[in-house]
């Protein structure tokens, strides 16, 4: 009994690792595909290649571009968040009285 609990809080944080690295990687390859579309199509494989050897600067610029983005996407969503608890907690509190 006490064996599958962390073995299940194991299998959760590998799964969260594999994906996170999965995620890092889609997005660099989307980035380098992107900036490699602006380049002439004879220099394109050349621009590909230099920008593999600096994934890793590439990949900390689009995991801040993504990092802005959900800030942005949570901001906008505040107002229907408070909105819903607040009819949450009013629906409560007519149904308590």
């Amino acid at each position: 009994m006490f064996l599958f609990g962390p073995l299940h809080v194991l299998a959760l944080y590998a799964w969260k690792r594999i994906a996170g690295i999965i995620e890092f990687d889609e997005g660099v390859y989307e980035e380098i595909q992107r900036r490699a579309a602006s380049v002439p199509p004879a220099q394109r494989q050349a621009a590909i290649d230099a920008m593999v050897k600096d994934r890793v600067a590439i990949g900390q610029e689009v995991f801040l571009r993504k990092k802005a983005e959900e800030e942005a996407r949570r901001k906008r969503n505040l107002p229907i968040y408070l909105l819903y608890w607040l009819a949450a907690i009013g629906f409560a509190y007519f149904m308590v009285r």
